[in-house]
This record gives structure tokens, sequence and C-alpha cells, in this order.
């Protein structure tokens, strides 16, 4: 194995963690949704709702985190990527396939936030338990980065 194909393997696996990453995430959002659907309203409800928040925050920051890694491996390979990928189809072929499911998710999880919000607001939750914008706009530019190599 040659230096190319064993960074490209580490970027197959960082996008399959990612992915799983993601599916949690998705999962504690559509139990967010179910949960402000139910139309429960208590301290204890919110408090529940805050831990739901955090947790996926954690998440969150993984994505990010597994995102920088993911750049700068391929910013590493980057040059002569062109002329190495058509060695590897496969695995390329599969790196692109995964980065398709994380995209896909990622939408999945914008849409079911979007009910959410429109639940929250509905509700005057306090802000507080809402995880950041910042936060979701910039693991939503991510992906799209991502998707785009």
């Amino acid at each position: 194995m040659d230096e190319f194909e064993i960074k490209l393997k580490i970027l197959i696996n960082i996008v399959e963690e990612k992915k799983n990453l993601l599916t949690s995430i998705y999962d504690i959002t559509e139990n967010q949704e179910t949960f402000l659907k139910s139309g429960s309203s208590s301290e204890e409800f919110e408090m529940f709702f805050l831990e739901m928040v955090e947790e996926k925050q954690k998440y969150i920051d993984k994505v990010l985190d597994s995102d920088k890694v993911f750049q700068r491996i391929f910013l590493e390979i980057s040059d002569g990527f062109e002329e190495k990928a058509s060695l590897y189809k496969e695995l390329v072929t599969h790196l692109q396939y995964q980065i398709k499911i994380v995209t896909e998710l990622d939408i999945k999880i914008k849409a079911v936030e979007q009910k959410s919000k429109g639940i929250l607001e509905k509700r005057r939750i306090p802000s507080k338990t809402v995880v950041s914008k910042m936060s979701k706009d910039n693991l939503f530019t991510k992906y799209k980065e991502n998707n785009k190599q």
C-alpha cells in the first residue's frame, strides 16, 4: 500500500464515523421532535430536553473535529488526486458514496430541526435549550465542503 491509498482509507474511515455520528444526531433530533409534539410541559420536561441538546452538541463537536482531520488529510493528497484516483477507483467511489450518505443525513437532520424549531417557538421554551445556530450552520458548511471533494 502506498501513502495515497492509506490516506484514502483513512478518509473513508473518517466519513463512515461521521455517518455514525450523524445517525446519532438524527436519532436525538427525532426524539426531540417527538418529545416536543407530546405537549409535555414542566421543569422535568425542560431538563430532559436540555440533556438531549447537550448530548447532541457533543456529537456535533465530534463531527466538527472529524471534519478538520478530514480536510487536513485531504489537503495532503489533493495534489495529484485526479491522477491517482483512477488507480483507486473503487476506494474513491466508496468515499463519494459515503459522502453522499452524510449529505443526505444532514438534510434530514435540518428538516426535522426546522419542524422542531416551529414547535419550540410556539411553546416559547427558553432559547438556551436550542443548539446554537452557528454550530448547525458550521456543520452544514463542512458537509457541503466535504461533498465537493
